[in-house]
């Protein structure tokens, strides 16, 4: 896949870029002088998606070959700001550039996240695909890494972001030959109902706690070891730790999902890390700080792919750009809140772990019973009679409403009505005003409440039982049917 090879490519050119800054932000300087700089980077990093999310996101949802387009056009700006900023990394203008860096790559995250369920024929294969996306971005990191990490301790920082900005200028040419497909047509309720679903809520809410838990360890460790003045080569294990875990999560997300469904993978991402948090608060920095690296890089890439592929399959007709723009908002977020509690708080090793050990315990255990409590309001109110299409409507009416899709269980609410008042003569399959009312609510995009939502399924339910006596719901003489 041509996807495939532009991630390698930009991964390698996002690894120099950030060895240019580290290099920049905190290797270079005291502790107590890289936190202003690093709390101020973190703030830094929250700011595009102000623009991502209202702007950019729905703008590559709009328009043919638009994914496809967004990848290109932010590796060419990509590549432009890194080489002003290769000048600029002692000045005022590093953050202005450094905040363009930032704002073009989660377009380009965005870009790339949507695309992929586009190439990808088979909506089971999607755990490979990303996977193999992960996999490959994880290589080209690890590669660029090093170029960058020789470029910066041979020539300095800018020689770094230079070599960032090459990457990313490779990746537009190789960018230009991925395939363009073509835009499904908006929908709007649909996107909704999907992206408001429980599921997909629920899979988010997993991967906000462990977004929580990285930032948290990245910096706590990253931290823990400049304070207690480790040489250089404990940072260089505890990184190549990260990316082996990385890329062997990568394996272990797609032969694990043969067998079991994504849920259970974003379960064991928070549960088996924050066990070994746990046990590791009680060894020494070092070796706690290499096995926490490892493991949480398996963690994160394998939720990553869980998530990725639910959202994918979940929402497959929505506006993929504006779904995973507000998704990487949480989680960015999430990370940045984490951050930031080991740059202020300043806790030891032990108590960090202990900490984080206990969120992505608590946080497991909550999923898992948020998940069995859903599969259990997923069975049907009662069996339908497959000869009685209204008991099926208001059966589905049920099932769309606990699943959490509001619009679809209001649709198929007042059609489960106006099937009922067929039944009638003269016919007359008009709906009651204040189901019709809420009727028109969603089908101009609107997301009813859940008292409106439990009205309509009720006055569906009436119908139904009317009509298995002979008669129908009493329908306001006033009240028409608004497609009429």
């Amino acid at each position: 896949m041509r996807l495939m090879v532009v991630h390698f490519v930009t991964g390698g050119a996002d690894a120099a870029f950030t060895v240019s800054l580290a290099g920049s932000l905190f290797l270079s300087v005291s502790v107590d002088a890289a936190r202003p700089r690093i709390l101020l980077y973190l703030m830094c990093t929250l700011a595009p998606f102000a623009l991502v999310v209202p702007i950019l996101a729905p703008f590559t949802d709009r328009f043919r070959g638009g994914y496809r387009a967004i990848i290109v056009a932010t590796a060419v700006g990509r590549s432009a700001v890194c080489l002003l900023m290769a000048n600029h990394l002692t000045t005022l203008f590093f953050f202005p550039e450094a905040f363009a860096v930032l704002v073009l790559g989660k377009t380009y995250s965005i870009a790339k996240s949507a695309l992929v369920p586009r190439l990808v024929a088979d909506p089971r294969s999607l755990v490979d695909a990303n996977a193999q996306m992960s996999r490959v971005s994880t290589v080209g990191g690890l590669l660029g890494g090093l170029a960058g990490v020789l470029a910066l301790r041979l020539v300095g920082p800018p020689a770094a972001v230079i070599f960032a900005a090459m990457g990313h200028a490779g990746a537009a040419m190789l960018a230009t030959r991925i395939p363009r497909p073509p835009p499904p047509p908006p929908t709007r309720l649909v996107e909704a109902a999907e992206l408001t679903s429980a599921p997909l809520s629920l899979a988010a809410s997993a991967m906000i706690v462990l977004r929580f838990a990285v930032g948290f360890i990245t910096f706590l460790l990253a931290l823990s070891l400049k304070t207690a003045s480790e040489p250089a080569w404990v940072y260089g294990i505890v990184l190549v730790a990260g990316v082996l875990g990385g890329l062997a999560g990568t394996v272990i997300g797609p032969l694990v999902r043969r067998r079991v469904p994504e849920e259970a993978l974003l379960t064991a991402s928070l549960a088996v890390p924050g066990a070994l948090c746990l046990l590791a608060a009680a060894q020494d920095r070092r070796t706690s700080a290499i096995l926490v690296s490892l493991v949480v890089g398996v963690a994160a890439t394998v939720a990553r792919q869980a998530f990725d592929s639910s959202a994918q399959r979940l929402a497959p007709d929505a506006e993929m750009g504006r779904a995973f723009a507000r998704f990487e908002t949480w989680f960015q977020l999430a990370w940045v809140a984490g951050a930031v509690g080991p740059v202020l708080v300043r806790p030891s090793g032990f108590v960090g772990l202990l900490v984080v050990g206990v969120v992505l315990g608590v946080g497991a255990l909550a999923y898992l019973i948020a998940r069995r409590a859903l599969r259990s309001e997923q069975l049907l109110p009662a069996d339908p009679d497959p000869s009685d299409p209204v008991g099926s409507l208001v059966a589905l009416a049920h099932l769309l409403h606990v699943q959490g899709a509001p619009g679809l269980a209001v649709l198929t609410a007042a059609e489960a009505v106006r099937v009922a008042g067929t039944r009638r003569p003269p016919g007359n399959d008009a709906l009651p005003a204040e189901l019709a009312a809420v009727w028109l609510h969603v089908t101009h995009g609107g997301i009813p409440s859940d008292v409106d939502v439990a009205r309509a399924v009720g006055l569906a339910e009436q119908a139904r039982d009317a009509g298995d006596h002979g008669a129908g719901p009493a329908t306001p003489p006033e009240a028409e049917d608004p497609r009429r």
